[in-house]
């Protein structure tokens, strides 16, 4: 052991792997070897170990969380991990996956690394998940029913001031409702309120209202989202359609559809706000968005899945 160590060649951190044993009693000793392992550039030691964390993780769990926490305790190296987890190999991803979501729990102190590292695992699998439908003539679809619901509300209100657009989703079924937003609603609402009310499309006085122009595209999707067996699937199959959402709003904003001062919106029907929302916001919004960054930090949305806001809707299919 000590002679492979004194190599210094990048090929012996397999072999000083193999050596972190979770039944030996000589903790001394195999600190001192993740120490030689350490001695290791951090791009070279980590891009060597991920490759091998599928047999290490099974084979001695407990010092794949020593090693863990070393790594995530480190800024830079936790940087590189996440750089190198992008490349790795399907399977490796999986296995590491697995470990992350068990070592969040057991490690409440890693959340934060542990969230920045799977996100990058969704990334990838949703960057290779192949959407079961043509996103085009999809997309085409989706424009014209907000085109036609937009427009029906505008025109059904004429004399009101309309500020804010948006579209939102339910988690379960996958139907897309239309909402619209006027300034006398805000101004009817109190301050508080008011902070929620303004970034929610579920929350806005017309949420739902023309909906009926959805009805085909959710139905096709509630169709769609059965086929699918695990909840990965499922996951990525409903964050596909998300962006597919996002990128339809924002093309509308860019061809000037709506006002430059409008407030346009997507969100996911009864999840906690985070950051997708605000990579949603800024993609969709010209001003700025740090109010909302603001009021992500500082309190909790207005409803919770179940609740009655959840069920202001009109003319939506439910399935």
């Amino acid at each position: 052991m000590t002679e492979i160590a004194s190599l210094g060649h990048p090929l012996s951190i397999k072999y000083l792997i193999q050596y972190l044993d979770d039944s030996s009693a000589h903790a001394v000793v195999l600190f001192n070897i993740v120490h030689a392992i350490e001695t290791f550039n951090k791009n070279i030691y980590i891009g060597k170990l991920l490759p091998l964390l599928p047999e290490f993780i099974k084979c001695s769990p407990v010092w794949a969380e020593i090693i863990h926490e070393r790594i995530l305790s480190d800024i830079e190296a936790t940087d590189i991990y996440k750089e190198r987890l992008w490349h790795t190999k399907d399977y490796t991803r999986v296995a590491i996956k697995k470990f992350l979501r068990s070592f969040k729990e057991s490690k409440p102190e890693f959340n934060s690394q542990c969230d920045i590292l799977l996100s990058t695992i969704k990334k990838k699998e949703l960057k290779s998940f192949q959407l079961p439908l043509d996103t085009d003539r999809f997309k085409l679809r989706l424009e014209k029913a907000c085109i036609d619901s937009f427009l029906k509300t505008n025109t059904d209100h004429l004399g009101e001031h309309l500020c804010g657009f948006g579209l939102y989703c339910d988690s379960n079924s996958l139907s897309i409702v239309p909402s619209v937003n006027t300034q006398a609603y805000l101004h009817q609402t109190t301050e508080k309120e008011r902070d929620a009310i303004q970034w929610c499309p579920e929350l806005w006085i017309y949420s739902g209202e023309n909906g009926c122009f959805f009805n085909d595209l959710s139905e096709q999707l509630a169709s769609k989202i059965q086929h699918f067996t695990t909840d990965d699937e499922k996951e990525y199959f409903k964050l596909s359609i998300y962006e597919l959402c996002v990128s339809v709003l924002e093309s509308m904003r860019t061809h000037g559809f709506f006002k430059p001062d409008s407030i346009v919106a997507f969100a996911e029907l009864g999840s906690q706000r985070g950051s997708h929302d605000i990579e949603w916001m800024e993609q969709l919004n010209l001003q700025g968005i740090k109010p909302f960054i603001q009021w992500i930090d500082q309190s909790q949305p207005l409803h919770e899945e179940g609740s009655s806001t959840s069920l202001q809707t009109t003319d939506v299919v439910v399935t």
